[in-house]
């Protein structure tokens, strides 16, 4: 697999021109969104709606971590 993820990471490179520091973004991001189609939900990040409401369904997490957010308006 590594073989081939870095024969894959050099096509990109050959075929976008991009530098190093876009491609490990690039790499990043798909990744990133991997995870959350495995996960079926659309925001990874950890002040997320269904990340709180599983804190909360579990019983774990701080009383931070599962404080509502404040609703811009």
């Amino acid at each position: 697999m590594r073989h081939h993820f870095a024969h894959l990471v050099e096509l990109a490179r050959e075929l976008s021109g991009a530098g190093d520091e876009q491609l490990d973004d690039f790499f990043r991001h798909g990744m990133a969104l991997h995870v959350a189609a495995a996960l079926g939900v659309e925001d990874l990040s950890t002040r997320s709606i269904w990340m709180e409401r599983e804190l909360r369904a579990s019983g774990r997490g701080s009383a931070e971590s599962v404080r509502p957010r404040a609703r811009a308006g």
